[in-house]
């Protein structure tokens, strides 16, 4: 059974509320947008060449790919830029009644992906805190994974954006787009494993408690 360590309640603290519905939210736009990055870069890397207008079966299957791809890949980001910080949020704090407390308060847990340069690395504090804080850690392989898994999610992420700005200054951007596509599909997909790692520990360590 988990017994927590004492750890001073900060002004913020709450008792737990489970985090589900918006972990839910979350999945769901991060997996739409991951769907359509990775179809992006399926289309870009093996796909027809987009031809207009379409006249040609194999012109055809490029416009939808390139069209579809591109809504469920931005429909599901700009969702996903709602319900992640909320899901953040929410877990974040928790954090106290579970007898935990990470480095952020849940304002600046799920305000910092917004901030300009701080939004370089503190969502990535933020969430290696929730699932360090949520019970990872404590399993077998926790540690290992969680430097694994979440520096992964962050460092895909961070490439795939990095690729996009070096985009408008090289030349050859059609494979750096491609590249690009398959990274944010990555981190997507990296990401929703933590939602439902970090939601599930939560829910067990307040089942443990109650």
């Amino acid at each position: 059974m988990y017994v927590p360590v004492p750890v001073s309640a900060p002004t913020w603290a709450r008792p737990y509320e489970p985090a589900d519905a918006r972990a839910d939210a979350s999945i769901l736009l991060v997996a739409q947008s991951a769907l359509g990055f990775a179809i992006l870069a399926l289309q870009g890397a093996l796909g027809p060449p987009l031809t207009l207008p379409a006249r040609s079966l194999a012109a055809v299957v490029a416009v939808f790919a390139i069209g579809g791809g591109t809504l469920l890949a931005y429909l599901g980001l700009i969702g996903a830029a709602i319900a992640v910080p909320m899901w953040v949020h929410s877990c974040y704090r928790n954090l106290p009644a579970l007898g935990s407390r990470g480095h952020l308060s849940p304002a600046w847990a799920a305000a910092s992906w917004f901030v300009p340069l701080a939004n370089l690395v503190l969502p990535y504090v933020a969430v290696r805190d929730l699932w360090v804080a949520s019970g990872a850690k404590g399993r077998p392989g926790g540690s290992l994974v969680a430097g694994s898994l979440v520096a992964g999610w962050w460092v895909a992420w961070l490439g795939a954006l990095a690729l996009r700005v070096a985009m408008g200054y090289l030349a050859w951007s059609g494979s750096l787009g491609v590249l690009a596509a398959g990274m944010m599909a990555l981190a997507g997909a990296l990401f929703i494993t933590i939602v439902h790692v970090v939601s599930r520990g939560q829910r067990e360590r307040a089942a443990a408690l109650s």
